[in-house]
């Protein structure tokens, strides 16, 4: 499906009414899983003890899916994390709304389709601890910090020319580092930084530096068990 159909209108974005094409794209995707794969993605997620990471919730969606491509289970993962039941409704409003724009939205969200898509939300967007676990820790992390979205590394040789601008004397390695990240207030940023040979080294082996303690936490964490407080916590 090409991405262009799930465009909204510039009046839709100046009235706030827009609904963002990446999460248009998710429920299509949704909208177009059987209900056993749905029931079984909810299953295994209640089952899932304590806070794991997402790649691991990505195993964990996609074996329940089937054959299904990665597309797919991001976009139910991104349903998992992102959704509420309280706000399913509106948003199913929402896109019906949207649907009803013109010919075009309505061959894409079909009203059958929008029906398959409300069941589908609603075996999944449920309320257990698991995910209230996930959607907490994640809800810490961007507390603190914006989402990244990509890197791109692009590496130049430059050329030094001599005073005369005639013949090159020399050549200046550089790495130049973009950063796409996704802001506190939701929009989307990039910034970007030149980096001698010796900075880029240094910034490898500050990140594996950084790698060692993520694993030591990784292997701590997995040992730490939270009992609950009792007499509610009182003192």
């Amino acid at each position: 499906m090409k991405e262009l159909l799930f465009q909204s209108s510039i009046e839709e974005v100046l009235s706030k009414r827009a609904i963002p094409a990446e999460l248009l794209q998710d429920l299509h995707r949704i909208a177009n899983l059987s209900p056993t794969a749905c029931t079984n993605v909810a299953n295994a997620i209640s089952a899932v003890e304590g806070l794991i990471t997402s790649d691991a919730v990505l195993i964990v969606i996609g074996e329940s899916i089937g054959k299904a491509d990665s597309s797919t289970v991001e976009s139910v993962y991104r349903a998992l994390i992102g959704l509420r039941p309280d706000g399913v409704q509106k948003l199913i409003a929402s896109v019906n709304e949207w649907a009803a724009g013109n010919a075009s939205r309505s061959a894409v969200f079909s009203k059958a389709l929008l029906e398959k898509l409300a069941r589908n939300l609603a075996i999944l967007v449920v309320d257990n601890h698991a995910v209230w676990l996930m959607q907490k820790a994640d809800q810490l992390l961007r507390d603190v910090g914006n989402e990244i979205q990509s890197v791109k590394f692009v590496c130049d040789l430059r050329p030094v020319f001599d005073r005369k601008k005639e013949n090159v004397d020399a050549f200046v390695l550089v790495a130049n580092l973009r950063l796409v990240y996704l802001s506190q207030d939701g929009n989307r940023q990039s910034c970007e930084i030149a980096l001698t040979e010796d900075e880029l080294n240094m910034l490898h082996e500050k990140t594996e530096e950084a790698c060692k303690k993520i694993k030591v936490l990784n292997d701590v964490r997995s040992i730490l068990t939270v009992k609950p407080m009792e007499n509610g916590g009182a003192a």
